[in-house]
């Protein structure tokens, strides 16, 4: 397994300068993706370390999901940092911390949602969505009355997704007091679905 491992480690590194650039990109973001399947923590430093000489966002996308399917903690810090320094591919470095998931994913994305770049912020808002941890109710509802309605329905689905008795009341401040009809809107599909679910139970 280990020589396999450093074969596809070489083709992501360099497929060989015989084939044509089309051809490389292809063989080094399959053998990234096979990367992904092999679950081992040893080839998480490499694959991060191809990303400081990556310069082509889809094949950073690849290594971003590699590492989310290998599922590491290590993978964590560095993800966080992509998300902030590289907004073209935080949706899809979100997406790896919530395949990796825990505490520190969490953190990592209660960091990234502060930042002001927008499609970093919509990224961290979708990601905290799928995670379901109620503790982000407060931080998004932070920016509630952010200017962008588009942002602020991102918050509604996110909170339809989070449940809990907190985010109900959210939800149904959001409902009464937004002045967006379609931010109002998915506030309202956001309650029903989660009661549907049971998302919304009453608690103590």
């Amino acid at each position: 397994m280990k020589g396999s491992q450093d074969i596809l480690l070489r083709l992501a590194d360099e497929p060989g300068k015989w084939f044509s650039h089309t051809d490389r990109a292809a063989i080094r973001n399959a053998a990234v993706e096979s990367l992904g399947f092999v679950s081992d923590e040893s080839i998480v430093a490499p694959l991060i370390e191809l990303i400081g000489f990556a310069s082509d966002p889809e094949f950073e996308m690849e290594i971003v999901r590699a590492l989310g399917r290998i599922g590491s903690e290590s993978s964590v810090r560095p993800l966080v940092d992509l998300m902030l320094e590289k907004p073209e591919i935080a949706l899809s470095a979100a997406g790896a911390l919530v395949e990796i998931g825990g505490e520190e994913a969490f953190q990592g994305l209660m960091e990234t949602l502060k930042s002001k770049k927008d499609m970093v912020r919509s990224a961290s808002i979708w990601a905290l969505g799928k995670m379901r941890d109620e503790r982000a109710v407060i931080g998004l509802m932070t920016f509630s009355e952010i200017n962008d309605p588009m942002t602020r329905r991102d918050i509604a689905w996110a909170l339809g997704q989070i449940g809990g008795f907190h985010a109900r009341l959210a939800l149904g401040a959001i409902t009464q007091a937004d002045d967006d009809l379609s931010v109002r809107r998915e506030a309202c599909r956001a309650i029903q679905s989660g009661a549907v679910l049971g998302r919304f139970r009453d608690e103590a």
